[in-house]
């Protein structure tokens, strides 16, 4: 059950850094590095799997790059 879980927090995470890349232009790999180095995954988007899960993606999106915007991330710099 646990690797289950697991396995749905990640396809969750990638999705949601997909359609957040695809928001701003860039690639997957620029939100995912930009979200490692606020240590974003941890403190923002798997905390709130339970809850962020149940609304689009494109909203999950928003938030992702709201988020990082926040954090004034060398990648809100580029946008």
């Amino acid at each position: 059950m646990e690797q289950a879980y697991r396995e749905a927090e990640a396809e969750f995470a990638v999705s949601a850094i997909e359609t957040a890349a695809a928001k701003a232009g860039v690639t997957g790999d620029v939100i995912y590095r930009a979200l490692a180095a606020e240590d974003g995954i941890r403190e923002f988007l798997l905390p709130g799997f339970e809850a962020l899960r149940t609304e689009s993606l494109d909203r999950i999106a928003d938030g992702i790059l709201l988020w990082l915007g926040s954090r004034n991330t060398s990648l809100t710099r580029k946008i």
